[in-house]
């Protein structure tokens, strides 16, 4: 069976062709993943010139980048630093509605690469999913090139299906355009279950007997398309 998470309106403007909607991860990569390549060159100590597989061809990499699904902004969003903080306008006021300040949470440690200064995304959709299942909410993952940060949040979207508010701060030196269409959340549905953890703890001979067998499994013959082809599972997200 399929799971099926639903992304309602909250606006007669969602309609619209000039909003943009939530969207599959997987579709809004961006272009420094995408031009990468999968190897790189290195020089060894010997002076002989050697070969190695890059976040490109790291499938764990790629599955946390594209699962799940993304809310973009809905217009271009012009930052301006005045008196060392940011000022954000849009070239449409009638999206300055969904961005909104927040008072400053002085108990929450921020880091010094942002400005404390507090927003939030208020975004005109909300997400359902199915009986049992929930939201992660996070900054999408692996982005560390945005200039922005989102906070995280795990919402019970089987049971409370709204919009709500989504906090994020600057990062400190960034001046000009974050573009339309940028990913600022990641949604990932979860099912909720119980958990409990277990710690094992082994011999001397038992950690090398491990050793030995995944260095025979994933030794440099076969990487690095061993984890694809034997251990990985797909994951589709539509």
């Amino acid at each position: 069976m399929v799971n099926k998470i639903i992304f309602h309106a909250t606006k007669l403007e969602c309609g619209n062709k000039y909003m943009t909607k939530p969207g599959r991860s997987v579709s809004y990569l961006p272009e420094w993943y995408k031009k990468s390549k999968k190897y790189s060159t290195f020089t060894h100590s010997s002076g002989k010139i050697g070969k190695s597989s890059t976040y490109k061809n790291c499938v764990p990499f790629f599955d946390a980048m594209s699962c799940g699904y993304v809310y973009q902004t809905l217009t271009d969003i012009h930052i301006e630093i005045i008196d060392d903080m940011p000022v954000l306008t849009y070239d449409d006021k009638k999206f300055s509605e969904w961005i909104n300040d927040r008072p400053e949470i002085h108990s929450l440690d921020v880091s010094d690469q942002y400005y404390r200064k507090f927003y939030s995304w208020t975004h005109p959709w909300c997400m359902e999913t199915p009986k049992n299942f929930s939201s992660l909410i996070v900054h999408p993952l692996n982005r560390i090139d945005l200039p922005f940060y989102t906070f995280s949040g795990l919402i019970d979207s089987d049971n409370f299906v709204s919009n709500g508010n989504m906090p994020f701060v600057i990062r400190k030196g960034f001046s000009g355009t974050i573009p339309a269409g940028t990913p600022f959340a990641q949604i990932i549905p979860l099912k909720r279950e119980d958990w409990e953890s277990e710690i094992k703890i082994y011999t001397l001979s038992q950690i090398n007997e491990r050793s030995m067998h995944v260095q025979s499994k994933y030794n440099a013959k076969n990487r690095p398309n061993t984890y694809r082809n034997s251990d990985w599972s797909r994951k589709t997200y539509d």
